[in-house]
């Protein structure tokens, strides 16, 4: 599977979770190769999509809209580089038309794309 998520040089989803491994202090990891063995990755992720979440709900509403729910899921892929293989987007109540749902959706892509490199492949938005 080709990893949706691509990496930057100091990508914040990459490096926090990178801290999220030493906090718990599970095994020192390569930072350099930034490769993860699955097994290590599978015991901090759950943990991790939960922040990544919460984070994007806290950056939706400073953005001015109401969010009833995040659900992210993280792979690790077959070259062992963290993915995100989707991301779910609830909003609370948003009568909009097919337009402005439209320019919505195109709105959250691109925001979403440039504060944490997802592409909008993945993301499923709910009205």
């Amino acid at each position: 599977m080709k990893p949706i998520f691509r990496y930057n040089d100091g990508n914040e989803l990459y490096n926090a979770f990178i801290k999220e491994y030493e906090k718990n202090q599970v095994v020192e990891l390569d930072k350099s190769l930034r490769n993860l063995n699955k097994k290590i990755a599978d015991i901090t992720i759950s943990d991790y999509e939960r922040e990544v979440s919460e984070d994007i709900v806290t950056f939706l509403t400073k953005k001015g809209f109401k969010v009833s729910d995040v659900d992210i899921s993280l792979i690790v892929d077959d070259d062992n580089r963290l993915g995100v293989k989707k991301l779910l987007i609830e909003f609370e109540d948003m009568n909009y038309d097919k337009n402005l749902r439209e320019a919505t959706t195109i709105y959250i892509d691109d925001i979403i794309l440039e504060k944490y490199n997802i592409d909008k492949e993945v993301i499923e938005i709910k009205y």
